[in-house]
């Protein structure tokens, strides 16, 4: 009997040690104790202890946006999860925490990181395990439940929000437990239908939940008007400022955000944005445009620290999320500037957008090329040898999204990638902190342009819904002209109308002689802005100008090619790179054309149908049965190519029918010049998250059953894994290889952007289906002038006014543009 009660005794007195342990760690910031208790852990042989101190440790990494390490302790945890599963206790009631925590660490941690998909993942695998492990009122399904109310709340999913607040509050009712742990979740619910209410404009709602609120942090018998004495936290202080905008309390919600924003709320990512995106809706509706515009400044500045806190953690796709974020705020500043006219025309606050833009166009662009960079001069052996699993597993991924008949889901694949993506960056990050740091002004760029020189920075944007003057003028275009007087502001007002109608009518207007109408609305009051000398203009584009060919508009009896000499950029900040585009000395170069699409001998003659180099696929399932068509001129094409360069002491090899493989492609490693000609594909359905598999290249085989790893299908997900860090020139003599996904100050997504990625200073590509014998007759021409010359731009400006002559028409002439970078 006493040995009993002694047994009970120690056991009682173990638990409430581990109870004390994990007390004294959720309320400690100092990483040392949390390591010597899971070393006291793990010497015990506490497997489960060991997984929840390391998941509060991430936690605790999380909250302090050390995000690299906070992923790194939780998906440990993770792994021991997984691992220890006949080993582990499933929970730790007595102490209110479970293993399963870690899942909705994990869709905190990606939440704040801005990685909304992979959050909701996490937190609906928790609810998944929960609803299987605990009851109905079980705080511990009741911490996931708020979790997933929390989340739908932050990413404005507000329908799902409603569900999972109805939810939360029926577990709470159901609640057999007086766990003072529960105070959170009532909170959460109480936070949560103020903020639905708030969203939702239902004004007598949210003061009632409100009022709730604030009475839940005072004491039980303390009025409303007693509570809002206390100190509130910074969520409920956020919620009383858009309450008050709410109500129309401009003065008192200005006040309130402003007290707040001076206090610099900790949470500086999540927070702090939000309290001076409410001052700057007050300030708007207050009609004090100088408040608003110089908190919006603020608001700027605060997003390239933020940026520079977290990019070195993200991958792609997480930072392309939080880019975002980024957009809309600078969409914000672009609509307060253009709705005043003192604004709109005044130096400092055009310097002020400018330097922000260039520290933020194209920036997800030239942080991969950034990365790339370092990985080259890297020496670092495990490291490389993680970038060529990656580059395995997007071909993997590529393959897979084509194998005809295949339904696997890609997911997994994708995680794959982005875990690989999220381990390099990370350990390149120490080697790139200062991004995002330097000073791009107009200046930099005046320094930069000679006599007779401009550059033009175009800006998509949409006006917030609270600042549109009408419905139907949501969109916008901020074209900033800077030649060596100014910086000169143009606003086309007709977005909607431009990326709609007037796209279509100029891609129908392409195969006339002339287009008056698209000159009007795409380029006159551009043109009228620049001065009567300005001959070469670089121009950096964004939105509809990234899929028009500005030197197809007609002007005044001629074309704009006649006028101006453009230079595309991707970022402005590019110019000093592009001013001398000239190579210094013949290299190698590689030609690609006519494959066979076949392997298996054919006694039926496969000819084309049409004279053009595009495919009839409109979706996935028909590209997978499509029956490409030969292009006899590709062939003629690398065989004048290949004996042009040769002739001017170039080293040449030609890859034609069977050998025009997308493996020999793979194969090469930074020549100078790389031309290929064949069928290219962009499909506009949305089948594919990553929109880099929507558009590729068809080589050699296409039409074979699968024999090694490649298909004959390069789409641009592999193409950007390509190594041409030192390469040139690529000619990418298809269809529609300069089209793609467009998206806000990043370009297209697309094949484009994979050999940008891959490190080709000069793409020529095209921007409609081209005519097969045109398209010869055109590289021919180019290659006449460039294999001497070595001046890409000269060549092929040269090459299209020369193919004119035998083909008026623009469509024939005009398909094709160069992007330089």
């Amino acid at each position: 009997m006493h040995r009993i009660l002694i047994l009970i005794l120690v056991s009682s007195i173990a638990k409430a040690q581990g109870i004390g342990d994990f007390a004294i760690l959720e309320n400690s910031t100092d990483e040392k104790l949390f390591h010597s208790f899971i070393s006291k852990a793990r010497e015990d042989g506490d497997t489960t202890k060991v997984i929840i101190i390391r998941s509060l440790l991430g936690r605790l990494h999380c909250h302090q946006q050390q995000y690299d390490l906070a992923e790194k302790e939780l998906l440990l945890s993770l792994k021991q999860i997984d691992q220890f599963k006949s080993a582990i206790r499933p929970s730790a009631k007595m102490a209110g925490l479970t293993i399963y925590d870690t899942f909705d660490y994990l869709g905190e941690l990606y939440e704040h990181t801005a990685d909304y998909a992979r959050a909701e993942f996490y937190y609906k695998e928790s609810e998944k395990i929960r609803a299987t492990q605990f009851q109905k009122g079980s705080f511990f399904r009741i911490f996931n439940t708020q979790n997933l109310a929390s989340f739908y709340l932050d990413t404005e999913q507000w329908s799902l929000a409603g569900l999972y607040l109805r939810k939360l509050n029926d577990e709470l009712n159901r609640t057999k437990y007086n766990n003072e742990k529960l105070k959170g979740s009532y909170a959460v619910y109480y936070k949560g239908m103020t903020q639905l209410s708030i969203e939702l404009k239902q004004l007598e709602q949210a003061k009632y939940f409100f009022k709730q609120t604030v009475k839940f942090y005072a004491s039980p018998f303390t009025s409303y008007r007693g509570a809002l004495r206390y100190t509130l936290t910074p969520e409920v202080e956020l919620l009383q400022s858009k309450l008050l905008l709410l109500e129309g309390r401009y003065k008192e919600s200005e006040e309130n955000s402003a007290a707040m924003i001076q206090g610099r709320t900790a949470d500086s990512i999540r927070l702090l944005p939000e309290f001076l995106r409410a001052s700057i809706e007050c300030y708007w509706a207050e009609q004090k445009f100088t408040e608003a515009m110089n908190t919006t400044e603020q608001l700027l500045q605060l997003d390239l620290v933020n940026l520079r806190k977290l990019f070195h953690f993200l991958n792609d796709g997480e930072k392309e999320q939080y880019a975002r974020v980024v957009d809309g705020d600078m969409e914000l500043y672009c609509t307060l500037l253009t709705q005043n006219e003192t604004y709109l025309h005044d130096p400092v606050r055009l310097e002020s957008l400018f330097q922000f833009r260039m520290q933020t166009k194209a920036l997800l662009l030239n942080e991969i090329l950034t990365m790339k960079k370092q990985l080259a001069l890297s020496h670092d052996s495990a490291l490389q040898s993680q970038y060529r699993k990656l580059a395995y597993l997007k071909n993997k991924e590529s393959v897979e999204a084509f194998r005809k008949g295949s339904k696997r889901d890609l997911s997994g694949i994708s995680r794959q990638i982005d875990d690989l993506e999220k381990n390099i960056y990370s350990k390149l990050s120490s080697k790139n902190e200062n991004r995002g740091e330097e000073n791009f002004s107009t200046g930099n760029v005046k320094s930069n342009l000679s006599a007779g020189e401009a550059a033009i920075e175009v800006i998509r944007f949409k006006a917030p819904v609270v600042m549109r003057k009408t419905k139907s003028d949501s969109i916008y275009y901020l074209i900033l002209a800077l030649d060596h007087q100014s910086l000169k502001p143009i606003v086309l007002n007709n977005g909607s109308l431009l990326e709609g109608r007037m796209a279509n009518y100029f891609r129908n207007a392409i195969k006339l002689d002339r287009d008056t109408i698209s000159y009007r609305h795409f380029w006159k009051d551009v043109g009228n802005s620049l001065e009567a000398t300005s001959k070469r203009i670089y121009f950096s584009g964004d939105g509809v100008f990234n899929q028009i060919n500005l030197n197809l508009l007609w002007n005044e009896n001629k074309f704009l090619i006649d006028r101006y000499d453009f230079v595309l950029l991707t970022n402005l900040m590019d110019l000093p790179n592009v001013k001398e585009n000239i190579s210094t000395s013949k290299g190698k170069g590689f030609l690609f054309g006519r494959p066979q699409y076949s392997f298996v001998p054919t006694t039926q003659e496969v000819k084309a149908t049409e004279t053009t180099r595009a495919i009839r696929a409109m979706s996935l399932n028909e590209l997978k049965g499509e029956e490409f068509s030969d292009l006899p001129a590709t062939e003629k094409e690398i065989t004048l190519a290949s004996n042009i360069l040769k002739q001017s002491g170039w080293t040449v090899k030609a890859y034609l029918g069977v050998e025009a493989t997308e493996t020999k492609l793979k194969e090469l490693i930074s020549p100078q010049l790389i031309h290929i000609a064949t069928h290219g594909f962009f499909i506009q359905e949305s089948w594919a998250a990553n929109p880099m598999l929507k558009s590729g290249l068809i080589f050699a085989g296409v039409k074979n059953e699968i024999i090694t790893d490649e298909d004959g299908i390069l789409t641009a997900r592999e193409a950007s894994e390509l190594q041409l860090r030192n390469t040139s020139l690529v000619v990418l003599s298809a269809c529609e290889t300069g089209l793609g996904e467009v998206k806000n100050g990043e370009g297209v997504y697309g094949l484009q952007r994979a050999f940008l990625i891959a490190g080709a200073k000069n793409i020529i590509m095209s921007l409609w289906k081209v005519d097969d014998e045109a398209t010869q007759k055109l590289m021919t021409l180019f290659y006449e002038n460039y294999a001497t010359t070595l001046d890409v731009r000269t060549s092929f400006a040269k090459a299209q006014q020369l193919l004119r002559q035998d083909y008026p028409e623009p469509y024939y002439w005009g398909a094709f543009v160069l992007i330089e970078n």
